[in-house]
Parts: structure tokens; sequence; C-alpha cells
């Protein structure tokens, strides 16, 4: 008997989730994403999650995509008939891409029919879809979206406002979670755990996010050399079915490992994404780089345990799934009043900037192991734009020397760049940081700054060597003449001390 191979993968989940700054919006769009790929695909289907979870042929519910076996024709052709409509029902907005493949009553097929499905499912990507919420050019619309408002109950305005359909699911979504936090399977408590939940409740307003200042980071973190091991366990259904529940479990793991290092309460992050290898927060600013640290040790270190636990007869399997992945991630410091889509479009900028970097280095180290790191970046000004764009205008003063320095690694003595630069550890930077932070460390942190400023100047590289010179001689220090040479990097083609500053200020600097 033939089965056939179905897959499904959500499309426009960033813009979906960021459409708005309303937190309460961003949250209940996260929820409604997470749905797509487990409730509602079980209900589609006549089950529930957790039959769904334990069936064998269920293979990938996880980070926007499915995967499925069917054994009915008729189940199949009903599910890609009813399922799209369903999914854009619940949340207006997104859409799913949809494809099928037919394999043998062996799993020797699998891996033919995925490849068959995965290159299906690139073309159905491509074809546009018709928005759900259209409204002709007089109608009331939504002051947060511009789409077109809905009448709820009878009345125009919903929570006070004027909402869309896709804000009305959001929303509504929204008040469903915060039940289910409370009932034990909410965004929420899978990220904290339940101690932190039933202690204290997570945070509804943007503003409530923000600290001394009004500093707030989007972090969004993602694992390396996933793709690697998809192309080597896809093959094997049931292999392929462990390492996602698995590595789902790892991820969620290390979220609660990384919440209790920082050492802080639910007030001061929000989850958005959890789920796979994907990893994406909104969080105080001063917090961001020590859980974004905290995140990735315990991700290399939970997916170590969670993967070597997996059992295969082939030995290059068992070989590569006992070293674990690493992870990198990207951050977005932003005011709290900035675009969200733009800051999370640029945090995974960032992370893609980190990973590329990443993977240089373990090419150059001729390893297996792309080693974990994070780039961030301080948004000063209104322009949104892509960050080669902005470190062109914001990070290169002059032609010989950036201040794109990043990223940073994990682990110390990482490796050098193409231009034989020693790349710099979170350590090494947080501790530059809180040096310049120090009583005797003000005063070098307020000439450093004078020395960028004197950077941007005609001649500017000659007068800044001048003004290095002469905070040297006033040093107070042995510690800080290594902390000033450390961010002058004499000959270094790029420089860390523009992200020394920024990470100073969003760390120390006292607004409120």
């Amino acid at each position: 008997m033939s089965k056939i191979l179905y897959g499904a993968a959500v499309q426009g989940i960033q813009g979906f989730i960021f459409q708005t700054n309303k937190l309460k919006d961003i949250v209940g769009a996260s929820e409604l994403v997470e749905r797509v790929c487990t409730s509602a695909f079980a209900e589609q289907i006549g089950s529930d999650v957790q039959k769904l979870a334990a069936d064998d042929n269920m293979i990938v519910m996880a980070a926007g995509n499915i995967l499925y076996i069917f054994e009915d024709e008729e189940k199949c052709r009903k599910t890609v008939l009813n399922f799209p409509k369903k999914v854009m029902e619940m949340a207006p907005g997104i859409t799913i891409s949809q494809a099928t493949a037919c394999m043998k009553d062996d799993e020797s097929d699998f891996a033919r029919a995925s490849e068959e499905l995965q290159s299906r499912l690139r073309t159905q990507r491509n074809k546009p879809q018709r928005p759900l919420a259209t409204g002709l050019t007089g109608m009331q619309r939504s002051r947060q979206t511009g789409f077109p408002a809905l009448s709820v109950n009878g009345k125009q305005t919903y929570d006070g406002e004027f909402v869309d359909i896709a804000t009305f699911a959001k929303r509504k979504a929204e008040k469903e979670l915060s039940i289910a936090d409370r009932n034990g399977d909410g965004l929420s408590r899978k990220n904290f755990g339940d101690e932190a939940i039933e202690s204290m409740k997570p945070v509804k307003k943007i503003d409530d996010l923000t600290g001394k200042n009004d500093w707030i980071a989007i972090i969004h973190a993602d694992g390396n050399g996933l793709g690697r091991i998809v192309q080597t366990i896809g093959k094997h259904p049931k292999l392929y079915k462990e390492f996602s529940a698995r590595l789902n479990s790892a991820t969620i793991t290390s979220a609660r490992e990384a919440f209790k290092e920082i050492q802080s309460d639910v007030s001061a992050i929000r989850p958005i994404v959890l789920n796979g290898d994907d990893h994406t927060v909104i969080i105080r600013g001063d917090l961001a780089v020590n859980y974004a640290t905290a995140f990735m040790k315990a991700f290399e270190k939970n997916t170590r345990q969670e993967l070597s636990a997996i059992y295969s007869d082939n030995n290059d399997i068992r070989k590569l799934l006992s070293q674990g992945l690493t992870a990198c991630a990207g951050i977005a410091y932003i005011k709290s009043s900035f675009p969200f889509y733009f800051g999370y479009s640029l945090a995974e900028e960032l992370c893609g900037f980190a990973k590329k970097d990443a993977k240089s280095i373990a090419a150059q180290n001729n390893s297996s192991v792309i080693p974990s790191c994070l780039m961030f970046h301080k948004v000063q000004d209104s322009f949104t734009e892509e960050y080669r764009e902005i470190a062109a205008r914001e990070l290169t003063p002059n032609n010989k020397i950036s201040f794109q320095f990043g990223p940073y690694y994990l682990d110390k003595n990482t490796g050098v760049n193409s231009s034989g630069e020693i790349k710099w550890d979170i350590e090494t930077l947080t501790e530059t940081v809180n040096a310049l932070n120090s009583h005797e460390g003000n005063a070098v942190k307020s000439h450093l700054r004078q020395w960028i400023s004197v950077l941007h100047q005609e001649n500017g590289i000659p007068k800044g060597d001048q003004l290095i010179k002469r905070l040297k001689t006033i040093a107070p220090s042995a510690s800080m003449r290594k902390i000033i040479d450390r961010c002058y990097n004499k000959g270094g083609r790029t420089n860390p001390t523009y992200d020394v500053m920024a990470l100073s200020s969003i760390t120390y600097q006292e607004t409120k």
C-alpha cells in the first residue's frame, strides 16, 4: 500500500507577529503561529496535540513546518483542501504553502519522497496568495495596521480601538494564552518554568519592559549546523521524528536555564518564539547580552545531551549527533517606540551576519563545529534600512577603519578574522564595559568617546593617535592602560570601541 507524504510551511510569520508595537498583539500573534503547526493541524486531521505528538506518522510539527505521512488518500485530500482556509481564518495575515509526494510503504522511499516534497514546497512558496482582509477606500480602518476595521458584537471598537480582523484574532489569542499560562501550557510558562509563572505575572505592556532607561532589545537566536544533520537523518522518518522532538526539548530547557541565569523576573522579558532551534524574545536592554550568552551556552550543553541519547546503528550518525549543536544570536537594541518589525528584521540580519563569520572561523580552523557567537547593534536614528547600509553610514568613520567589530564569541581564543585580528569573546566585551564604568574608568570612557568623534574629522586617524597617546599618560593605572590599548586596537582595520560605548550606555545610563 502506498502512502502520501504531506508537508506545509507557514509564510509571513515575522510580518504577522510584528505588525504593531502593542505587546499583547505581538504575543497573541506568536501564539496563533504556534497553534498552526500543533492544535490547528491536529483538529484538521481529527486528533489532539498529545495524540499527534505520539503518532508515528507525525514527523515534524515545529518552527512553522509540518511533515506528516498520510495513509488515507481521502483524508490527505481534505486536509490540502481545507487546512489553508482554517489557518487564514484563525490567523488572518499569514499564509501556508502545501505540497504532497507519494511514497511506498517502505522507509527506504522516505528520502526520495522528502526531496520531491521540498522541491514542490519551494514552488508553492513563490505563488502569490490573495489577502483575506480587503475593503473599500471609504471604510473605517485600524489605526495600527491600516486594514479595514471589524465590527465586534455590534460595536465599531474593541478594547476602545478600531481593530482589523487579524488584530481581533491576536487579542483573543493573547487572552486565551494568559489562561493557558495559568493552566500550565502557555508560552511564558514554557520559557520560564512553573515556579516563575506561579509567583509572577508576565509583562503585557512594552513600557513595563524598560528599566532605568528606554532601551529594550530583540534577541533572535538560531542553531548552527542544523541543515547538515537534517540532510543526514532526514532519510529516516523515525530518527527524524525523535531528533525534532529532542531538539525542541533542548531549546526549551536552554531558555529556562538562561532565564534563571540572568536572575531576573518575568516582567523583564517576553518570549515570542520558542520552537525547534529558534528562540526570539523581547527583553530589557541591560539584560540582553547576558541572556543570549546564557542561552547559547545552555543550548550547546542541552543539545549535546539530548541528541547523544538518540540511538542509531550508523556510526557516522551517532558521531554527528553526539557533537550537539551550537547557536548564534543577533541583538537589536531599540527604543520602545521604534517599529518592532524593523527591530526584528535587524536582529535576524545580525544573527545571519554572526553565522557567516562563525562559519568562516570554522573553515579556517578546519573544524566541523561552528562556534557560538552573538552580534549586536544599537539603533541610533529613525532610518530603517539593512545592516550593511547602517554599517556604511554609521560604523565607517573613514576608509581605513571600521567600527563593525563583532561578532563576539562564546569561547576564548576562537580565532582571527580575515585581517588577522583576534576575535573577542563575550567575556572580554563585558569585562571592558564594566571596567570603563568603574570609578577610575569614567574619565577614560569620556576620552574614548571623543576619540570616536575625532576619527570622523579630516586627518582623523593621526589626530586620534595623538589623543590616545595623551590619554595613556593620564591613565590612573596599568590595568586601565591595558583597557585603552584593547579599545584602541592599533593597526587593526576594525575597532571595538563603538560597540563598547553603545553597550555601556544601554547597561549603565539612567534617564528615568
